[in-house]
């Protein structure tokens, strides 16, 4: 026996006869390192804790918040042990010490060893594929000794041909293969916003897949399963307008749409509390199972694209909560802002800057910008000045028709950012920032390039650690009276 139960998200329950691995777990109705910024798991769970299986460990495939939530391993019993990526910052193992759990990595090429399952973490690959900010993510394959079935998954970034090809050196034929992705649409963080393209979009979703299918049976053999999840949450409060501007489609229309394209293999869309259910003699099929379920359709927030609100309000509030900047904050931040602009030496940015030509720019100013607003007082405007290696504070200039691209957010996130008490990705990058970019292919995933890769766990460790302690102690103050879920006896 081999299932596969979906918690939510990207979280997964993998079981043998005699072993369970719980994956990426979000147990908390919330998740999120920004605090009072936290986004909710979609489609909402019941989770009955004191009927939930005890499990032998558990796999952090790499610490974003949708993956290492402080809050979600509150609810595990202290004894089991937690394998984290082996290229994870040093702010999650000390995290995990901190919370009374025993840390132990995993690293690309490894086998971990639990009763009769066996876990092999993968290289992501970074090397060929375009990472965003996924730098610690451990692809891995699971399975099952008695070879009743197995389990794959690239998580967050490019199934590669090496994946593959190692993976077969351990399972003849993949059984599992769950294919995540995390697209949103974006276009309402520009100044000049982009429409939407729902229809294009499960298009490239579609085609992607079934290039990955086609990739799985010329390397490996074809699947039993597939399994698409991701993007499974939703924004609440001054956020909620997301729910119907960023989520262009649900992952049951990318299964439809992929189904059209006549793959022949079973592919679901799972909901929380299905399984995929393998034994050796017996084809995969869905079943359901009773300690966690989806609620009721009527409980689910509204998450259906309209496309009604194309850009983000004017009067956006920072993810920190204050709006107030004087001088005290305005040093601060200049003193930080030396260690980014040193960062940006050599970046894609730093490359962009040197090969724009002028009639490119239309007489604007060869730099990029940081727009910091404050409450009733001009913005901050600090120029990047590349030949001098620094930001430089200008006055007095319109810095959206003057910089052919920059950044827009509070002065306070900013800071608030450096210090580690916010998260880029999602704390200012989700509605709390403006980006601009007006030279057709340059200066393309700006805020990405300038501030989530910036502020990544491998870069700060120590903002990060900051960060997960006050996540920590925020999920002690509103500890839920259940019951922990227990170490699964040898």
């Amino acid at each position: 026996m081999f299932n596969a139960t979906f918690i939510g998200h990207q979280g997964w329950l993998l079981e043998t006869a005699d072993t369970r691995l719980l994956v990426d777990p979000l147990l908390a109705d919330t998740f999120g390192n920004t605090p009072g910024r936290e986004a909710c798991v979609f489609p909402p769970r019941e989770i009955q804790f004191e009927r939930f299986p005890a499990v032998s460990a558990v796999l952090l495939t790499h610490e974003h918040e949708d993956h290492l939530s402080p809050a979600s391993l509150d609810r595990l019993s202290r004894d089991i042990p937690i394998y984290i990526s082996g290229n994870s910052s040093s702010a999650a193992a000390d995290i995990l010490q901190e919370m009374g759990f025993e840390a132990r990595r995993l690293f690309p090429g490894q086998v971990l060893s639990l009763g009769d399952l066996n876990v092999l973490g993968l290289g992501p690959g970074h090397v060929r594929h375009e990472a965003n900010d996924e730098w610690d993510v451990l692809p891995f394959l699971a399975w099952d000794r008695d070879g009743h079935g197995s389990f794959f998954s690239s998580v967050d970034v490019a199934t590669t041909d090496e994946m593959l090809q190692r993976a077969r050196t351990q399972v003849r034929k993949p059984g599992i293969v769950a294919l995540s992705w995390n697209t949103m649409h974006l276009g309402w963080r520009m100044v000049e916003p982009k429409p939407a393209d729902p229809f294009g979009t499960a298009q490239s979703l579609a085609q992607s897949a079934l290039e990955t299918y086609s990739r799985l049976s010329r390397l490996w053999g074809a699947p039993a399963a597939i399994a698409v999840s991701g993007t499974g949450f939703s924004l609440q409060d001054d956020m909620a307008w997301l729910n119907r501007n960023a989520f262009v489609l649900e992952a049951q229309q990318v299964v439809d749409a992929v189904q059209q394209l006549g793959i022949p293999t079973l592919l679901v869309a799972p909901k929380p509390g299905e399984a995929l259910s393998m034994a050796k003699e017996r084809a995969c099929r869905v079943v359901t199972r009773e300690f966690v379920r989806s609620a009721r359709r009527q409980h689910w927030p509204e998450r259906t694209f309209v496309g009604d609100q194309p850009a983000v309000p004017a009067d956006y509030a920072p993810a920190c909560g204050k709006r107030e900047a004087g001088p005290a904050e305005k040093d601060a931040i200049e003193k930080h802002l030396v260690e980014l602009a040193h960062y940006l030496y050599g970046t894609r940015v730093f490359q962009d800057l040197l090969s724009v030509h002028a009639d490119e720019l239309r007489d604007r100013r060869r730099s990029i910008a940081l727009v910091l607003k404050r409450a009733e007082a001009p913005s901050w405007v600090f120029e990047y000045n590349l030949q001098q290696c620094r930001f430089v504070p200008r006055e007095s200039i319109n810095p959206y028709s003057s910089y052919p691209a920059g950044i827009e957010c509070w002065a306070t996130d900013l800071l608030a950012l450096f210090e580690g008490r916010v998260v880029a990705s999602s704390g200012v990058g989700l509605g709390r920032s403006r980006v601009w970019s007006a030279v057709p292919g340059r200066f393309t995933g700006l805020y990405t390039q300038l501030f989530v890769r910036f502020f990544h766990p491998l870069r700060r460790p120590e903002a990060a650690l900051a960060l997960y302690r006050r996540v920590w102690s925020r999920a002690q103050e509103s500890r839920s009276s259940a019951p922990r879920v227990a170490l699964q006896n040898p």
